[in-house]
């Protein structure tokens, strides 16, 4: 894990290190210049409005076109729709909608139409719709400025409940971490994320929260023994190399998501590689693991 501290806070000590590693080691400067340089760049970009490198989307037929179009139901009663439209590319330069190319989305006889939502270094557009606590097929339009319209579909998956355990649930660093859902979907696989959170603390006292992140696949079977030893050991491991001890007197932090997930037919009109998917997420948070000392 790399720290970046500002010059001013270091110690008189540690700015005359920081001087003689300059003066020995002139790439370590150069370094810290491209970094800044960025920095300000990017941070230009954001405060004037510009998008990074973007391009029209009426000067890019649809065959080239590469397209990221992902629903989100979370158990509520809206699905969120999040699009991302890129040149030839998932890396290519994002696209921006002009001359009357739009896209809108479609779910029992209900639609909208997604709107532009700017971050810093990508254009999506984004829309929610109301769902009725159901699965179902959603369809995906894009209108071309020329006349044309590419029509997409994808099936919702069944939404399901987290059974067990419920947030803020205490487990020690040994325990099962049990996790059931229902209904279950014979055949049908599950994406688990888990995030552990503990506090540790340096030599010199200081301390800090460090962070481990694992992704596992399951079946769709309504029961999950999530391997909490397995992020323990990794996060273990990692502050080890970093000088870094667990401070056992404050639980670790637990979360975990879990997403059901349908694919849809993009009807074969975009840039090879596109995607369409349709998410059913479900997340529980606050669970705390105390760790056992040595």
């Amino acid at each position: 894990m790399i720290k970046l501290r500002n010059f001013e806070s270091l110690t008189e000590t540690e700015k005359e290190n920081d001087f003689a590693i300059t003066a020995h080691y002139p790439f370590v400067s150069l370094l810290r210049f491209f970094r800044q340089t960025f920095i300000l760049l990017i941070a230009g970009i954001f405060l004037s409005g510009c998008d990074l490198l973007s391009e029209d989307s009426d000067d890019v037929t649809s065959e080239n076109i590469y397209i990221l179009a992902e629903l989100t139901a979370k158990g509520n009663s809206s699905t969120y729709i999040k699009v991302n439209l890129h040149k030839n590319e998932s890396f290519g330069q994002p696209l921006e909608l002009v001359n009357g190319d739009k896209l809108t989305v479609s779910y029992l006889g209900n639609s909208v139409e997604l709107t532009k939502d700017n971050n810093i270094v990508e254009i999506d557009y984004t829309a929610s719709i109301a769902n009725q606590g159901q699965g179902g097929t959603y369809t995906l339009t894009f209108d071309r400025h020329d006349g044309s319209q590419i029509t997409s579909t994808v099936i919702m998956p069944e939404p399901y409940t987290i059974n067990s355990p419920s947030e803020h649930t205490v487990f020690r660093e040994n325990d099962n971490v049990a996790v059931t859902w229902s209904p279950a979907v014979t055949g049908n696989e599950l994406s688990f994320h888990g995030h552990l959170r503990c506090k540790t603390y340096e030599d010199d006292l200081s301390t800090e929260w460090d962070n481990e992140n694992e992704t596992w696949l399951t079946s769709d079977d309504g029961e999950y023994l999530l391997p909490l030893n397995k992020l323990i050991s990794n996060l273990t491991f990692e502050i080890t190399l970093e000088d870094e001890h667990f401070d056992y007197a404050a639980p670790c932090s637990l979360d975990f998501d879990i997403s059901r997930t349908n694919h849809g037919d993009l009807a074969g009109k975009y840039e090879s590689g596109s995607r369409l998917t349709a998410v059913q997420y479900r997340q529980i948070e606050n669970l705390s693991v105390w760790l056992i000392a040595d």
